[in-house]
């Protein structure tokens, strides 16, 4: 097919590469691989004029001159019933696509089949990740109330406040006091007390009063591991002492605000302390909900429930989005409880 002067020249015959739309000189405008049925084009060398018709403007169907003009707007490919040869709509010029009850069908169920792959996306997509193990993953009935969160847990997530982290200027760990202090006065600092607290089958040192832990079984909270500990220099970090949460959390959301010895409470109250695995002690830092979670997600209940604990019992604010992921877990946990809290003797003023 050559073009000159912007005239179509049509080819001697059919070719299986010849698929481009030809350009109808006299309308300006794409309608089919051939040339206008019934319609003159000019044949290279400037010759007579021919005649061409495509195979399907030779049918008796295709129809006088004065039938009634078709659109040529969609994909459907065929005679018009002017006899012209090119893409053929079933529907009138002029007429909306939605007045059209085949059309209508045709979108409705395009609509459909788009909305049920979204669906399935979305529940193979987040289903497995975002709840724990074990949770029911139903779809509520159309214009039902989205789950509300319920229980102890939830009832004091809904008095903290929301507020922005507060910068980290001026945290250290000294901020919160000596480490493992014995703030209760019973004679055992805080981190043999959890460790036997949380582990099983412990030993003790003799002559300590059952209070240093040398060895004993974990089965970890975070993970669902379980870990022999033997107190040693190369060993003991196999078992760590987690702050729920965590000292630098805790100074962002307004532990800068408390005075040093409720400050030196919570970095050793039992509430806020955990035995767990070492090495996924050291991936959490100082994530929150809303960053960090224990890998074990059939813990997750329980887990948010404690920091929902701490930072009641502190006056800790939470972030907006640590509140929502907190709420979103205990929507699938109605009724979960807050942990129960062991009362710690003040501390002495420095």
């Amino acid at each position: 097919m050559d073009l000159r002067r912007g005239i179509g020249h049509p080819a001697e015959g059919p070719s299986s590469a010849d698929t481009a739309d030809t350009v109808e000189p006299w309308r300006g405008r794409t309608v089919g691989r051939w040339q206008t049925c019934g319609r003159r084009a000019r044949r290279r060398g400037g010759r007579r004029p021919v005649r061409r018709r495509p195979p399907c403007c030779r049918s008796p169907e295709a129809g006088s001159s004065r039938s009634t003009r078709y659109s040529t707007r969609t994909s459907s490919v065929g005679c018009d019933q002017r006899g012209r040869a090119g893409r053929v709509s079933l529907t009138r010029p002029g007429a909306r696509t939605g007045d059209d009850p085949a059309v209508r069908a045709v979108g409705g169920a395009r609509v459909l089949q788009s909305l049920l792959a979204a669906l399935v996306v979305l529940v193979l997509g987040s289903g497995c990740a975002a709840f724990p193990d074990g949770f029911p993953l139903d779809v509520p009935d159309a214009g039902a109330a989205a789950p509300t969160a319920t229980g102890d847990a939830a009832a004091a997530l809904a008095t903290l406040a929301v507020k922005g982290r507060a910068p980290k200027t001026g945290y250290s760990r000294e901020q919160f006091g000596q480490r493992w202090a014995d703030v209760d006065r019973d004679g055992c600092d805080q981190r043999n007390q959890v460790l036997a607290r949380d582990m099983t089958n412990e030993t003790f040192r003799p002559g300590s009063r059952d209070c240093i832990v040398l060895t004993g079984t974990l089965d970890d909270p975070y993970t669902g591991n379980v870990i022999a500990f033997t107190r040693g220099q190369d060993t003991s970090n196999e078992v760590q002492i987690d702050h729920v949460v965590a000292l630098s959390n805790a100074w962002q959301t307004g532990a800068q605000q408390l005075d040093e010895p409720t400050r030196e409470r919570l970095g050793n109250d039992p509430l806020n302390l955990l035995a767990v695995d070492g090495p996924t002690n050291g991936r959490k830092g100082d994530g929150d909900a809303a960053t960090w979670l224990p890998p074990q997600r059939g813990y997750w209940c329980t887990y948010v429930a404690r920091q929902v604990a701490v930072k009641a019992k502190y006056r800790l604010w939470v972030t907006a989005a640590e509140r929502d992921a907190i709420a979103g877990i205990l929507e699938r946990c109605p009724g979960e409880p807050l942990p129960a809290d062991t009362p710690v003797a003040p501390a002495q003023a420095a």
